[in-house]
């Protein structure tokens, strides 16, 4: 099963290495192939094997791709001395860099990911709306305009947020799913 991780990685990486040289839509959506397919490694981990060895190749192909990305952001970097954390070649190592964070932390560092678990716990309560707050924080918290004073503008707003997130998605959604099943 180690080859498959191997597979997976070459292929990452052999779009990462063409993205960089012509960039294209599709070669980075396949040099991103490795990141999906990390979650699929990590439950596998946790539910079946708990063995480490896809996980250390896993890490190793992060460790391609980082260095890669590093050395053309430094190359960008020479040409106008400024690090735009939001653009290539800087937002890919960013993506690359927190899928590696994502891939460490539960395999390695599990006592600490269970401190983190209890810290974010209360987390968890707004978790089943947390798709509807996405989708409407902005138009309502930055779109909207009140013109109220901003400490009765925004909890006016933030209760709207929650309100109507929480009838989308826990009163709503489970008819709508009735509905299409």
């Amino acid at each position: 099963m180690a080859k498959r991780v191997h597979i997976i990685g070459c292929f990452s990486i052999v779009n990462l290495l063409i993205f960089i040289l012509f960039p294209n839509h599709i070669f980075i959506v396949f040099a991103y192939y490795i990141i999906w397919w990390t979650g699929l490694e990590l439950c596998e981990y946790f539910l079946f094997s708990h063995n480490k060895s896809r996980i250390q190749i896993l890490i190793s192909y992060y460790g391609i791709a980082i260095l890669l990305l590093f050395i053309t952001s430094l190359v960008d970097w020479r040409h106008d001395h400024s690090i735009k954390v939001g653009i290539y070649p800087y937002l890919l190592l960013r993506h690359y860099g927190f899928a590696l964070i994502c891939l460490l932390m539960p395999v390695y560092m599990t006592a600490i990911t269970k401190k983190i678990t209890k810290l974010l716990k209360p987390f968890a309560l707004i978790a089943p709306i947390s798709y509807g707050i996405y989708i409407l924080h902005y138009p309502i918290l930055i779109q909207w305009q009140l013109r109220l004073p901003s400490l009765i503008d925004l909890p006016i707003k933030i209760f709207l947020v929650l309100g109507l997130a929480y009838i989308i998605e826990v009163k709503l959604q489970p008819k709508i799913n009735r509905i299409f099943k």
